[in-house]
């Protein structure tokens, strides 16, 4: 029971309110308050009471019981909350507010959430109570362990202030094979795993059934736990699951799963939220220690696109997405275009907007400068507003220690101190180990609810014009990528009447994968042989492998990958990437071109790879096939609409190869289908090359390696000689541009004040003065005298740094004019030369157009200027690549 005193002073304006209790005049329904008035005075009177609710009117019934100065109300109802006011005599106290609220129920968690469980195994209960008004109630634990065994099958469930919460039954199982379904009902719209699990390794296909019809044959995998997946449940999913292994004979016991509408879940305040950051940060884990249930799969996969769960959670109504990771080693030039246009439509997916973005950190792994890069060009998409709605979360919470997020945060440097500021100073530790500690969820909540007290109750949204531009594209994407998966079949359906209806499909296939480091060519082998044979690292040799795969010998041949940029190539590199083919005298019948799916495809990718096929006969083309890795990051896209949306660099390779590509997840080994389609666009690429092999001529090949890398050495001697050209002319220039600020400066300080004119000879700016006569000298004239002084004492230290840069012309590598690779790495002694140098790009491109030509005396000569007619000559050594020349890497 609550006892709440009135006290009244009388003789004075104030009157004081006093609860002996922790909630004050807070009480909750079917609870029992008892108001008491208390008067202070020093008269001995006899007082008598009356009560009264001010603006209504007090009607008692007998649940209310007035006795002079108390006032007991028995099983609080809604009705009961108010004002309420005690009177002494001709004084009235001030009213006191009865507030009555709903206690929520407990919710009883299970772990693993499933009512069967092998004997033997562990499981655990909690019973999360709010510890509100918990007057009478002695909480012995919120926690228990139990050993699954016959005598701990039953019924279970737990009691608080609250009451009683929801039950489960839980069943100890003997048998080989369990079903595991949730223990307690889901929503319609959430994503519900179904898991099979046996208690010894399986290799056997499992079947799994509801109410007793064939849903889903799932392949053997060496794990012992076999999942199948049901996106967005709903009401018809609802029903009695079981599966089986027909090859050894084990059938589980029937499980129900249970799919409640989501017009059963209350209506409560709701907060909406978005989980994004890099990949493997703990976003998913997050996502599930929010909701407190397993709605995100963990570990296993990555997040391929944005997925949606929602729950009740402490009287809130939670809507959670859990948005793809990107590679914080990956600048936003690197990522595709349809990764920045899902990550900018994210906020659309919990309409009408999000409440807040949490910014997944762990704290395990240092928050690099790179890290910081990336973070920012990703909100850069979302506009400068999203920091109002941003709040970083830090996972790995268990990794500190005895050390506080402050003293984290402070240690780990200016990057981390960066984000947290942008954030507002808003951040939460989550430990994602520990979900039995429910204070940091709703810790979150609340900080969450004070941001959006914060924003006025704002929500974050995407602005309707670039909503609107968004769709459009999608729209004309999707519309030539129905065009090319037409062309494309239509094609395919050319091809296989090249092959002879009597024919059988070919017995051996010989393949060779191309491309560059770090795409997924060696996984890319392993799938298609279904075993592990090829290393999954950075490859050095060509390596052959070979298998049966479906009836049929395969031979993959696995090269060591390329650089991205083209001048960082090597002879060595090449020449190991002809030895491949070297090792299947026959031929190959398919080049595979290993392009990876989570990175964009530009010119400088395009350079590199059409250098590389040059290595070949032209034919080559006829023989070769796209090979997109990272299947998995298509989601819910088609291979065609991620062409249509990249650069035009990837379209020009597709058009290359005649139209032929084909995509493949290396995570989902398992599935063959996807290599079965593989093989068949190989046999159409035979048929069409009427069943010819690719083999090209070795001793061509090495002579095309090495005329190639003869042409690179030549061009990095000439950028050497065009950048030292560049300069010397730059330093003869300056030196001549101050010569006339001298004589400039010289005619102001004598006096000599007149009108100048300018012409322009050949290169040189000359500058005449007409005298006006002696004239003495105003503000104006000192002002220009200053600032002449202050531009030839920055000449003075740009000649300087130019002359130590010439001297010094090994320091330097070469950029590349055709810009097919990165800026060039320059010293910081160059960078910090005049501003004029800051225009190096335009002076090369003017570089670039040069004309090579010879003299009288059969010397190379380069023509530098059209205009001027300054010329150069190389000296005749150029060529001698026997004596000291630098080459790249």
């Amino acid at each position: 029971m609550n006892l709440i005193h009135i006290f009244l002073l009388l003789g004075m304006a104030a009157f004081v309110l006093q609860a002996d209790s922790l909630q004050g005049s807070k009480v909750y329904l079917g609870e029992s308050v008892l108001l008491k008035c208390t008067v202070e005075s020093n008269s001995t009177a006899q007082w008598g009471f009356e009560w009264d609710k001010p603006k209504t009117v007090l009607t008692l019934n007998p649940r209310h019981v007035v006795s002079n100065d108390s006032y007991f109300i028995t099983a609080v109802t809604r009705e009961d909350a108010g004002s309420y006011r005690c009177k002494a005599g001709q004084t009235s106290s001030q009213p006191v507010e009865l507030i009555v609220s709903e206690l929520t129920p407990p919710s009883l968690i299970l772990a693993p959430s499933t009512r069967y469980i092998f004997s033997g195994e562990r499981f655990s209960m909690r019973c999360p109570s709010s510890q509100t008004n918990a007057k009478g109630w002695k909480l012995r634990t919120d926690a228990c362990v139990f050993n699954a065994t016959i005598g701990n099958s039953g019924l279970y469930w737990c009691e608080g202030p609250e009451g009683r919460s929801n039950s489960v039954r839980i069943s100890a199982s003997y048998d080989n094979i369990i079903m595991k379904t949730p223990a307690f009902p889901v929503f319609e719209g959430d994503k519900v795993i179904l898991y099979c699990q046996y208690k010894t390794t399986n290799y056997n296909d499992t079947t799994f059934f509801k109410n007793g019809a064939v849903v889903s044959v799932m392949p053997s995998s060496p794990n012992n736990e076999i999942n199948m997946t049901i996106e967005n449940v709903t009401k018809k999913d609802e029903g009695s699951y079981k599966c089986a292994s027909p090859a050894l004979k084990m059938e589980s016991t029937e499980s129900w799963l249970s799919v409640r509408p989501k017009s059963d879940t209350p209506e409560e305040t709701e907060i909406r939220v978005i989980l994004i950051g890099s990949r493997w940060a703990g976003k998913s884990s997050s996502g599930n220690t929010i909701l407190r249930k397993e709605g995100f799969e963990c570990g296993r996969t990555r997040t391929a696109q944005s997925e949606v769960r929602h729950g009740l959670v402490d009287g809130r109504k939670l809507t959670v997405i859990d948005a793809p990771g990107w590679s914080g080693s990956l600048s936003l030039a690197e990522i595709p275009e349809g990764d920045k246009q899902r990550f900018k439509l994210n906020a659309s997916k919990c309409p009408p907007g999000p409440n807040a973005f949490l910014l997944v950190i762990p704290i395990d792994s240092a928050f690099s400068v790179e890290q910081k890069t990336s973070v920012e060009e990703h909100m850069k998409l979302l506009g400068e507003r999203v920091w109002r709605y941003t709040m970083v979360l830090f996972t790995c919470g268990d990794y500190l220690g005895e050390k506080t997020i402050e003293e984290h945060i402070e240690s780990e440097g200016q990057a981390l101190k960066w984000l947290i500021e942008k954030c507002l100073n808003r951040y939460h530790v989550f430990n994602n180990k520990d979900k039995s500690d429910l204070s940091q969820v709703t810790k979150l909540l609340q900080k969450i609810e004070e941001m959006v007290w914060y924003n006025g109750g704002s929500y974050y949204k995407v602005e309707e014009h670039i909503f609107q531009v968004i769709k459009e594209k999608q729209k004309e994407v999707a519309e030539r990528a129905e065009e090319r998966r037409k062309k494309a079949e239509d094609q395919r359906q050319h091809m296989k009447t090249l092959i002879p209806v009597s024919s059988i499909k070919l017995q051996e296939l010989r393949i060779i994968l191309l491309g560059q480091k770090t795409v997924g060519k060696s996984a890319t082998g392993n799938t298609l042989l279904h075993k592990e044979v090829f290393a999954s690292s950075q490859n050095e040799q060509c390596q052959m492998q070979d298998g049966e795969v479906s009836g049929r010998r395969v031979t993959v041949i696995d090269t060591p990958g390329w650089w991205q940029n083209s001048s960082c190539c090597t002879d060595e590199t090449d020449k190991e990437i002809a030895r491949g083919f070297s090792l299947s005298p026959a031929g190959v019948h398919v080049i595979l071109l290993v392009i990876p799916l989570d990175l964009t495809f530009r010119d400088s990718q395009r350079v590199t790879l059409e250098d590389h096929m040059n290595l070949f006969h032209a034919t080559v083309w006829k023989h070769a096939m796209v090979l997109f890795t990272y299947g998995d990051k298509l989601a819910d896209k088609s291979l065609e609409e991620h062409i249509e949306r990249e650069h035009s660099a990837l379209r020009w390779v597709i058009e290359k190869c005649e139209n032929r590509y084909h995509a493949i997840n290396n995570l989902k080994k398992m599935d063959m289908n996807q290599v079965t389609e593989l093989f068949e666009k190989i046999e159409e690429i035979v048929a069409g090359n009427s069943g010819k092999l690719f083999c090209p001529n070795m001793n061509e090949m090495h002579l095309r390696i090495e005329e190639t890398f003869k042409q690179k050495q030549l061009k990095h001697v000439l950028k050497q000689r065009l950048v030292r050209e560049y300069g010397r002319r730059e330093l003869e220039l300056m030196k001549e541009f101050k010569e006339t600020l001298v004589e400039l400066q010289n005619d102001i300080r004598g006096g000599a004040m007149g009108t100048k004119s300018k012409s322009l000879v050949g290169d040189r700016v000359k500058l005449t003065t007409r005298s006006t006569g002696q004239g003495k000298r105003d503000g104006k004239e000192e002002k220009l005298d200053t600032k002449i002084s202050q531009k030839i004492k920055k000449l003075d230290e740009d000649i300087e740094k130019l002359s130590h840069f010439l001297g010094n012309s090994k320091e330097f590598l070469i950029p590349d004019f055709k810009g097919r690779s990165p800026a060039p790495s320059i010293p910081e002694s160059f960078l910090e030369r005049k501003q004029s140098t800051g225009n190096f790009e335009k002076v090369l491109s003017w570089l670039s157009n040069l004309h090579i030509g010879t003299n009288v005396e059969n010397q190379l000569t380069l023509n530098f200027s059209q205009t001027s007619g300054y010329r150069s000559m190389v000296p005749s050594d150029t060529f001698d690549f026997d004596g000291e020349v630098e080459v790249p890497e």
